[in-house]
């Protein structure tokens, strides 16, 4: 991630209220751009929260604080960023596929996100690839901007069963009207 992207994130975090600038009492609050970052370090590596305590030289609830302030944060934007694209949009996107895949609305694919074994229901989280996973259903447009995501499934479920037990799917009639569809890789 870019140092611009980063700032861009700090402020957009900051713009929910969900990140508080300053304390009452106690010690001084940790800055919203140090916040993000902490939270980034945390997405980013393998590293403990030890670890994270000791690069960012804050304790150790701090960092579990600013992390969970910080993924609410995020999260609250995923509707600003992640929507279905508009009637213009789809016919957009519809072009940019043109002849070569005539009524596509976009690509979808799963993707295993690798993560620590898990200390209850191993098996569930071990995945095709053989090793712990959660998956991630992702739908993105002819520009590769993210219109549907949807994560948080085990890593032993097939991409299939995500699908079919989606919002998308369910609300596919709106989603997908006449002769349009997905493109996928089976």
């Amino acid at each position: 991630m870019t140092r611009t992207t980063a700032e861009l994130l700090t402020r957009e975090v900051i713009n929910t209220g969900r990140i508080p600038l300053g304390n009452p009492f106690g010690r001084p609050s940790i800055p919203p751009e140090k916040q993000v970052l902490v939270f980034l370090g945390a997405l980013a590596t393998q590293e403990s929260t030890r670890e994270i305590t000791d690069r960012f030289d804050i304790t150790y609830s701090s960092v579990s604080r600013t992390v969970v302030r910080v993924t609410e944060a995020v999260s609250g934007l995923k509707n600003q960023y992640i929507r279905w694209p508009n009637g213009h949009e789809i016919n957009e996107v519809r072009a940019d596929f043109g002849d070569t895949f005539p009524g596509v609305n976009g690509a979808i694919d799963g993707t295993l996100i690798h993560i620590r074994c898990p200390s209850e229901n191993k098996e569930a989280y071990n995945c095709r690839k053989r090793f712990y996973a959660l998956n991630v259903q992702v739908v993105c447009d002819n520009q590769m901007v993210f219109r549907d995501v949807l994560a948080g499934w085990l890593g032993s479920v097939y991409d299939s069963r995500i699908l079919r037990n989606s919002l998308l799917w369910q609300n596919s009639d709106a989603k997908f009207p006449g002769d349009t569809h997905l493109l996928g890789d089976g």
